[in-house]
């Protein structure tokens, strides 16, 4: 798209030449990126929907991220982008690929627009958006801030005002609600990974330096959290093994440092912990269905209460051949254990899963009654999942 800022500002400059209007840009991006497409110019709207079709039709991708529609998002741009998503979507429709239960098409549309990002899943067929909430938290954190309620209820997208679904048609037309999430994450391309903020200081006198990977243990329980949100979780490149490159706020390093993924810290001990530990996340989140729910309750009278740990449940009803499922997460983002008085939320026996794998035996907790609260101790720096088995 860039080639036609550059051929129409050529003739714009060549003496004698015809200066037609631009048909498809609009001057520079407000953030210094370069020249930006017009989106509400037809001919802008044409050329992204005929490049978008040609990604579904002939390379068959899944979906779309878009890039910064915060500055989209504004009068007359956002018809323009809403229209785009729309029509997208429409012939997404016409592939039998993104036909599921529900009516509704499961092609990707995933919208950056950060400050805006529930505004733009409510009001367009976007699904799902980037939002910074959960890294600015998990930043301030692991820079030293104590934990506040804050946390806990970003993790609970629909408390934070994000819409869990959106009005949608099906093949033929007819209205229906489409779900929609956004992404949750603590790392990303536009930030220093976050190993670099749980470093007190480097005297390395390299001048963007990097993050101490020996306190690999201050990532843990934001990898627990991210795993047992409400949401989509993402997961940044060498986040699981603690890469630890720095970014500056502005200047040509932002744009043209090289950040090679450091594939052999997945072999040491901060790598190969951490890795073991998402590795656990991953299984966990994938057979627990309490924590793929758009259910949960955060413990705000138990939390944070003398000490640094956050407590909240997951729940699933029961549907179709999956049963019920219930999930307690406990965060200890202290350096020191904590002994909090845990609620459970249903009678049962529940066990411990994030090390479950580890131990010779189960650890097991059996609350005879509804809303019991039993103590428990919560390793620093760490977590504790425990699941209702029975």
């Amino acid at each position: 798209m860039f080639a036609y800022f550059s051929v129409y500002n050529s003739l714009a400059g060549t003496a004698g030449a015809p200066n037609p209007p631009n048909p498809m840009m609009d001057g520079y991006n407000i953030y210094g990126f370069g020249p930006k497409p017009d989106f509400a110019g037809a001919f802008t709207l044409d050329y992204f929907l005929n490049a978008n079709q040609q990604w579904l039709d002939e390379y068959h991708v899944d979906g779309f991220r878009y890039d910064e529609v915060t500055d989209l998002y504004v009068f007359p741009m956002d018809a323009g982008y809403r229209s785009l998503v729309q029509k997208t979507y429409l012939h997404s429709l016409t592939l039998p690929r993104f036909q599921g239960t529900g009516g509704y098409s499961r092609l990707v549309q995933c919208a950056e627009a950060l400050d805006k990002a529930a505004t733009v899943m409510t009001q367009s067929y976007t699904n799902s958006a980037w939002q910074n909430g959960l890294l600015y938290l998990a930043e301030a954190v692991a820079s030293g801030a104590a934990p506040q309620d804050s946390y806990g209820h970003q993790l609970d997208p629909g408390f934070m005002g994000f819409p869990s679904t959106t009005t949608a048609v099906d093949a033929v037309g007819n209205a229906l609600q489409m779900p929609v999430a956004p992404f949750q994450y603590i790392e990303s391309h536009d930030h220093s990974q976050l190993i670099v903020f749980a470093s007190p200081g480097s005297d390395s006198g390299d001048p963007i330096p990097e993050g101490d990977r020996n306190r690999f243990f201050k990532l843990q329980p934001h990898a627990i959290a991210l795993y047992t949100l409400q949401g989509i979780p993402m997961l940044w490149q060498g986040q699981e093994f603690a890469d630890n490159y720095a970014l500056p706020d502005n200047g040509l390093d932002r744009v043209h440092l090289e950040r090679v993924t450091h594939w052999e810290y997945f072999y040491d001990v901060p790598g190969n912990t951490l890795v073991s530990l998402y590795r656990r996340l991953g299984a966990l989140r994938r057979s627990v269905s309490a924590l793929r729910s758009r259910a949960s309750y955060y413990y705000y009278q138990q939390s944070l209460q003398g000490t640094q740990v956050i407590i909240y449940s997951r729940h699933a009803v029961a549907a179709g051949a999956n049963p019920e499922s219930w999930a307690l997460v406990l965060l200890n983002f202290a350096d020191a254990d904590a002994t909090v008085n845990a609620p459970f939320p249903v009678a049962g026996t529940w066990r411990e899963m994030v090390d479950d794998t580890l131990r010779a035996a189960p650890l097991e907790v059996q609350p005879a009654t509804n809303g019991q609260t039993i103590a428990l101790q919560v390793p620093s720096n760490y977590g504790q999942i425990w699941v209702k088995t029975a």
